[in-house]
């Protein structure tokens, strides 16, 4: 993840068939998240924006704020996806990010399926910095 003027963006390398999922704040119950998605025997990739009104599943945000940025890199294994959304979007549902210096804590989780009822693997950062200066 970097930012850079008032945008956030975050790059994931996601396999085909399976998730990647990045969420900002120190638990599942309450953060928001974007989730990135290799499509099964495709070369596509895709990112969304999601929250989690709980511990044990995420909600579809009704306002899709992440953007692709760029090209999706994909060869027969895997695709890079870069997305950016505003670091304030107005979104009560979203975490604002806040400049010119933050450190914000990240959770993730990732599964060799793209159903999001539960994850293979899960993570905490507890301080990840950015910086705009």
């Amino acid at each position: 993840m970097w930012a850079q003027d008032d945008y956030i963006y975050a790059n994931a390398q996601v396999n085909h068939g399976n998730y990647f999922g990045l969420g900002f704040g120190s638990q599942m119950d309450g953060s928001d998240m974007v989730v990135f998605f290799g499509r099964e025997g495709t070369k596509e990739a895709y990112a969304a924006d999601y929250m989690a009104p709980g511990y044990k599943s995420v909600s579809f945000d009704s306002q899709q704020d992440w953007e692709s940025f760029g090209s999706n890199e994909c060869n027969d294994q895997y695709c890079n996806v870069t997305v950016r959304r505003k670091m304030d979007t107005g979104d009560f549902d979203d975490y604002q990010f806040k400049k010119p210096f933050d450190s914000v804590p990240i959770i993730w989780a990732y599964d060799t399926s793209t159903n999001m009822g539960y994850h293979k693997a899960r993570g905490f950062w507890e301080n990840f910095d950015y910086d705009l200066t």
